[in-house]
């Protein structure tokens, strides 16, 4: 089903005649992404943009794309990704985008940052240590989808802990506070926890919580 599926951002609806664009998507079975019914339609780009959506038939364009029988949507967003390594190898995510994906949001428990503190060293081959870092690489290697990412609550434990299970002393706390607090302030979304197996099942309610706030 997916394989039936062009993806694109759909924000407005218009009727417009008489205009030139650079593409014109037509005869859509277009998908908003509101909750309303499908319509079909055509949708027109102008300098990468939607410019307008509705019945275009009388409108100009350098390139036309006939998605007759096929849903023109919004790029959908994969909440729970787990590429944030393996998009440095392959920054195009053509598996992703071939199925709508537009958007990964990355760090569900363990996240690419911070690295270093006490982890293991499977991390070793990464070159930043910070949240900044990681999207300075990402964008060095250049990336075709959107990306988010969580700080993952394990990786905090594991660079201020390592594999140790037992609660964190004050002091460790502390420090685990303020790489939250650099992570947040560097672009993550929120904390996420995964506390089905280790090293997330290790850490208890109140650091959890402390790290939280």
């Amino acid at each position: 089903m997916l394989s039936r599926l062009l993806s694109c951002g759909c924000v407005i609806g218009a009727i417009v005649f008489g205009q030139e664009f650079d593409v014109v998507i037509r005869n859509g079975l277009l998908a908003d992404g509101t909750g309303n019914p499908m319509q079909t339609g055509d949708v027109g780009i102008r300098s990468g943009k939607i410019s307008a959506i509705g019945r275009l038939s009388g409108a100009g364009a350098k390139k036309v794309i006939d998605a007759a029988g096929l849903i023109v949507s919004p790029g959908f967003i994969d909440i729970h990704n787990h590429s944030d390594f393996t998009i440095l190898t392959d920054g195009n995510a053509e598996s992703m985008i071939r199925q709508g994906v537009t958007s990964m949001i990355f760090g569900e428990g363990g996240s690419a940052a911070p690295i270093g503190g006490k982890q293991a060293d499977r991390t070793a081959k990464a070159d930043w240590t910070d949240l900044r870092g990681y999207f300075a690489r990402v964008l060095r290697n250049g990336v075709s989808a959107n990306i988010g990412t969580y700080v993952g609550s394990s990786q905090i434990w594991t660079y201020v802990r390592g594999s140790k299970p037992a609660p964190p002393t004050g002091d460790e706390l502390g420090q685990m506070k303020n790489l939250v607090r650099e992570a947040m302030q560097q672009g993550a979304l929120g904390v996420s926890s995964s506390l089905s197996g280790p090293p997330g099942s290790w850490i208890d309610t109140d650091s959890l919580v402390a790290m939280c706030k």
